[in-house]
């Protein structure tokens, strides 16, 4: 009776899940996480938290091959949906009722939740829509978005059409966007709402997934909530390439995951430990090669270092390990048969150095500098050593396989740089950055074992652990502190604010035939995210804006870009085009009605430009609205410098920089402190005329006569790079 009870009460929490994870979307990846409980709730080998912690990596990973699968039947991709909720409804029917096991202490739930809060909790103000500056070279943020919104409109993973700009879109790994394509077709989202809701989950599992991989390596409680304490204040999860590769960022988590299935299937190697373990390992892979290649790295060294220990080849480790293996390599060759890339162009491609700037010892230098020292990573950095150290000497087999997972990876770096050996696929990681960032997961563990082995010895001494753990939390608040205005910094960049939403929503009422964006990635492209059925153009110069004598030109101004900006000014399109729209300095012409007057503007402009103080300071940031064109603005380091190291410059990357100003009352003229580089030379015009010339570092005055109510346009014209400090308007009537 109370077992048919129990599974009454399975049903009905089934029920309720699938109900509202459909009503709403934050709440939609709750169907294949509560899949992946249903799936591994009986495991014996797991703590309770593990299994928890590892539920949401075996659910996507289903999810993943139901994309793929209904992919190859050819069928619509939003019965994956109806699909994870029947196979919910069937599991919570046949599988036994679980007997509730009290191994969950007081300590590990406290201890878990802080992990959560430090890694969620204090984040949720700040979340913004996962569209951060895109480097030169790779639009990351936009890629992701147009291939998971290309598999939406063809409703296949096997697309077939390669978007303006985004020519290697199709062999691209479809594991994520699978994800993203089951979350936006489940609900109606856009992409890039479900790209923002896949990033809040994923900062919720990580420190769940560094709970579960520590625990697996130990099995004590207190080192698994010690790592997912730290994984969350690890300054390397706020590099900024983390923030862009929305792809191997979720993949960290899957990683974790299919180490602690990994670390259960050579212990007790049960045909659904395997299987489980398959289907996650399977995932990595299909999300991104980089992070799959760092797991069979982990997994070579543990059979090599069990073998070591028993001083010969365990042959049952050797064989789970290449089944895993081999077996996620065969569902990742077989499920993207139709798009995928052929492995062997990477054998040993890329072996040499690919950025000058970063293939060196000198970023080697920084990068070790920023994740172990910098902003008070010094406490975290001596808990990395101390578990080093212990690892080497006393570490189970799976720690001393992560510690030499590092090593590796390490040495992979400077193979990168200096030794140039080809390593068939390693060889083929693009560069010696994104080799390096496949440590961030694996800090944490490690740090957490040395934070361990630390207070246990400070309490041999002191014998006050409660004093400890107060001290040991008080000096954690700083590394926190500080990685979490790194974060804020990113959100504060994104591209999407609600004055782009606005302009979306004109270009929706205006319906235009063609959009004319230029080729930078910025929230241009991201107008086919939001508005698929657009026709969306990208330009690079404006000859070839000449070319399209019909729809409208967007351009973004705002200042987003990384080394270069948007290299088309509005201000020059403004010469031969009618302004249409303009709000926060982003703008939309009429490319149907040339401009004869020069000069109109719409009210909105003056509104927005109109000035009621005497100084613009590159040091405010609401003074940046000023700053019309030409200057590196709204990035993670500009922003993060502005707002906490007390910054008072920013920079140009435009030949001509654009001040625009309407004074709220009569000035006699201007003053601008900037500091070029070396001898060079700044002409600053106003309204086009030339007022006077910039030679050395310093404050410059410049007579003109400014009128209230009247739109001035100050150009500053030189090469770019030059800091630009204030402009001041000089004696106001």
């Amino acid at each position: 009776m109370k077992e048919r009870r129990t599974k009454a009460l399975n049903v009905v929490l089934a029920l309720s899940v699938v109900v509202i994870s459909k009503l709403e979307p934050h709440l939609t990846l709750l169907l294949p996480c509560y899949l992946g409980f249903m799936l591994v709730r009986n495991i014996k080998d797991l703590d309770s938290i593990s299994k928890f912690s590892i539920s949401p990596a075996v659910g996507l990973g289903v999810t993943i091959f139901l994309i793929h699968i209904l992919s190859w039947l050819r069928l619509s991709l939003r019965l994956a949906y109806p699909i994870l909720a029947f196979l919910v409804i069937v599991i919570s029917l046949l599988v036994h009722p679980v007997k509730v096991r009290r191994d969950v202490s007081i300590f590990a739930i406290s201890g878990v939740g802080i992990s959560l809060l430090l890694s969620f909790g204090i984040k949720i103000p700040f979340f913004e829509v996962p569209t951060y500056p895109a480097g030169v070279s790779r639009p990351d943020a936009v890629f992701h978005a147009y291939k998971s919104l290309e598999i939406l409109m063809e409703n296949t993973l096997f697309i077939k059409n390669v978007p303006s700009g985004f020519d290697d879109i199709i062999a691209y790994p479809s594991g994520y966007h699978s994800i993203v394509a089951f979350l936006s077709g489940a609900t109606g989202i856009t992409v890039a709402k479900a790209m923002l809701i896949l990033k809040i989950y994923t900062w919720i599992f990580i420190p769940l997934g560094t709970y579960a991989a520590a625990w697996s390596v130990f099995k004590d409680t207190k080192i698994a909530v010690f790592s997912s304490i730290l994984a969350p204040i690890s300054s390397l999860y706020y590099y900024y390439l983390n923030y862009s590769l929305f792809h191997q960022f979720l993949n960290y988590y899957m990683f974790l995951a299919a180490v602690s299935l990994y670390n259960m299937t050579i212990e007790t190697p049960e045909r659904r430990n395997i299987l489980l373990s398959l289907v996650v390992i399977s995932a990595v892979l299909m999300i991104h090669p980089y992070v799959y290649l760092a797991f069979v790295a982990y997994a070579t060294f543990v059979v090599l270092l069990t073998s070591l220990k028993r001083k010969k080849i365990d042959t049952r480790v050797l064989e789970i390990s290449i089944l895993q293996v081999v077996g996620s390599f065969l569902a990742y060759y077989t499920l993207e048969y139709p798009i995928r890339v052929n492995p062997m162009r990477h054998v040993a491609f890329f072996n040499a150095s690919q950025y000058a700037f970063k293939d060196s010892i000198s970023w080697v230098a920084g990068i070790l500098k920023y994740t172990f020292f910098d902003e008070w990573q010094v406490i975290l950095g001596l808990f990395f050593v101390v578990g080093m150290i212990y690892g080497i000497k006393h570490g189970t087999y799976s720690l001393q396989a992560l510690i030499a997972t590092v090593f590796y990876l390490l040495f992979l770096v400077f193979n990168k740089i200096a030794f140039h050996i080809p390593i068939p696929f390693y060889s083929g990681i693009w560069s010696s950055e994104r080799v390096y960032v496949l440590i961030t997961p694996i800090i944490p563990i490690i740090g957490g074992t040395g934070l361990y082995f630390t207070l246990k010895y400070i309490e041999r001494l002191f014998m006050h652990p409660k004093i400890v753990m107060v001290s040991l939390a008080l000096l954690l608040i700083l590394p926190a502190f500080y990685v979490n205005l790194w974060n804020f910094s990113f959100e504060m960049a994104t591209e999407i604010t609600s004055d782009t939403i606005k302009a979306y929503e004109f270009i929706e009422q205006t319906d235009p035939e063609t959009i004319v964006v230029p080729k930078f990635y910025d929230s241009g492209t991201w107008i086919k995210v939001y508005l698929p059925e657009k026709n969306l153009i990208m330009v690079e110069n404006m000859s070839e804006i000449q070319e399209y004598k019909d729809g409208i030109l967007y351009v973004d101004s705002r200042g987003y870009g990384d080394i270069r900006i948007n290299p088309i000014n509005p201000w020059e399109i403004a010469q031969k085009y009618q302004v249409i729209y303009f709000n926060d300095n982003i703008w939309i012409f009429n490319l149907s009605n040339r401009s004869d007057k020069v000069g109109m503007y719409p009210l909105s402009l003056y509104q927005y430009y109109t000035i009621n103080k005497d100084e613009i300071q590159a040091s405010n940031i609401n003074d940046w609205r000023y700053l019309s064109y030409g200057f590196l603005l709204r990035h993670p380091v500009i922003i993060h410098g502005i707002k906490f190291e007390k910054w008072d410059i920013v920079l140009t990357r435009s030949k001509r920089a654009v001040i625009a100003v309407v004074p709220n009352r009569d000035y006699v003229g201007i003053g601008v402190e900037l500091y070029p580089q070396g001898n060079q030379i700044i002409e600053v015009f106003i309204n086009g005329n030339l007022v006077g010339e910039i030679r050395e570092g310093g404050y410059w005055r410049f007579e003109c006569p400014l009128k209230k109510g009247n739109l001035y346009i100050i150009e500053l014209e030189g090469d770019p790079g030059y800091a630009f400090i204030r402009m001041k308007l000089e004696g106001g009537t």
